[in-house]
């Protein structure tokens, strides 16, 4: 009856009505999950995919893209205003590894273009009160042609012109959309809605096994672990060397000995060859052997070239901290079993992991405290199964009070190429 009587009042839009009103129906929720499956079809041929929004209009939003047939997993990526600094997480649950961006930004969906440029117009324009109105702006409801229909407690907006058809079908009593149908010659796009309420939105760092990455790799894998024991052991080494704040320790090898220190504004080695720190731009490197001090700027490359000549190299677990990458997710990656072989308390009280992989044997006594790596002993296998000797480091905790280069005023300074001996 409502639309039989919009359409026969001359001076109302019927178009114009249900589509504003569709606006407001999403302006009026604040806080709810929406499914939206959207299939493309194209001279390419035919994709089907499946987003979940979590959405706190306007403050929050997670988007799960489901898996399909160009990306086989899935994929997350999390948003959340706040004053003291937005954030953006992508994550991915396969892999337990996420990605972070921050920013000043204040508007949601400013903010999801800048740091997801890839999500979808129209996906965005559902996670902010009035977004649908420029969606609104370009169906054009003024535009001659469109039709209306009221079927099964729906209301159909049709308009069919110049080979291009739009179809928006809506709910009757709250006027949210269910279907869009869009389509030109060759191509094709159809959007189904579901909708839920919202429980609570959960970001990836809440997530049990989740760790933060510079960068997605796929080097990192999960190693399977034998028990529960093994499990929560792991767990506990891979957060205490997942981005730390700040991180100390003396390694030695060998009867050798390395001081390092990392935190998140600059990382520092000395060993009997070399001392330096870096605070990924400004190096500062002294070489004991030849007495030559280098002050300057500096890539990473730089870095670690200016190290070698040394003599000298960038101590493992360092080099990978550096470049955003946990040392031991490396390691113990998808090619390995880790089981759990007691506990010790020589020094501490310490747990004893022990990894299999094709490439090594490794064993790992582990703080039980904070997850601290206090000894790897290391067994390496040949192609054919061979164990070759073992190797031992032991890690000593530091506070990193020591981390600056000390170097004599009778040192020489000079260019990065006038480090080596």
């Amino acid at each position: 009856m409502l639309i039989s009587a919009l359409i026969a009042l001359p001076s109302l839009n019927p178009i114009a009505f249900n589509l504003d009103g569709m606006v407001e129906a999403q302006a009026r929720i604040q806080r709810e999950r929406i499914t939206a499956t959207a299939d493309t079809y194209s001279q390419a041929g035919h994709i089907v995919t499946t987003q979940i929004l979590d959405i706190d209009r306007g403050r929050e939003a997670r988007i799960q893209f489901q898996p399909d047939t160009l990306k086989p997993y899935v994929e997350v990526f999390y948003y959340k205003i706040d004053k003291s600094g937005s954030i953006a997480n992508a994550y991915r649950p396969e892999s337990g590894q996420y990605t972070q961006t921050k920013s000043q930004e204040q508007n949601l969906a400013v903010f999801v273009k800048a740091a997801t440029p890839t999500v979808d117009d129209f996906l965005v324009s559902l996670l902010i009160k009035d977004g649908l109105g420029a969606f609104v702006d370009r169906l054009n409801p003024n535009m001659p042609g469109w039709q209306i229909i009221a079927k099964n407690d729906t209301v159909i907006l049709i308009l069919k012109k110049n080979g291009t058809n739009s179809k928006v079908v809506l709910n009757q009593s709250n006027l949210r959309p269910i279907r869009m149908d869009f389509s030109n010659p060759g191509n094709a796009l159809s959007w189904k809605f579901s909708y839920a309420p919202l429980k609570s939105i959960a970001p990836p760092s809440s997530v049990s096994g989740a760790f933060l990455v510079s960068q997605f790799d796929a080097m990192l894998g999960k190693a399977t672990t034998a028990s529960q024991s093994a499990k929560s052991g792991l767990d506990k080494l891979f957060s205490r060397y997942d981005s730390p704040k700040s991180l100390g320790y003396t390694v030695t090898t060998d009867g050798e000995s390395t001081d390092i220190f990392y935190c998140h504004e600059y990382a520092y080695q000395s060993d009997a060859l070399v001392e330096w720190k870096y605070d990924g731009s400004l190096l500062t490197l002294y070489n004991k052997s030849t007495k030559r001090l280098h002050q300057g700027p500096a890539t990473r490359e730089q870095l670690i070239a200016a190290v070698a000549a040394t003599g000298s190299r960038i101590e493992t677990g360092l080099r990978n901290l550096i470049v955003g990458r946990n040392p031991y997710r490396l390691i113990m990656n998808n090619f390995t079993s880790v089981a759990s072989k007691g506990q010790t308390t020589q020094g501490e009280p310490a747990e004893i992991l022990f990894a299999d992989s094709p490439f090594a044997d490794m064993k790992f006594t582990v703080a039980k405290k904070d997850g601290f790596v206090l000894k790897v002993e290391s067994t390496p296998k040949t192609n054919s199964g061979e164990k070759l000797p073992t190797s031992v480091s032991t890690y000593k905790r530091s506070t990193g009070a020591k981390a600056s280069v000390f170097a004599p005023a009778s040192a020489t300074k000079g260019t990065i190429s006038e480090l080596s001996p």
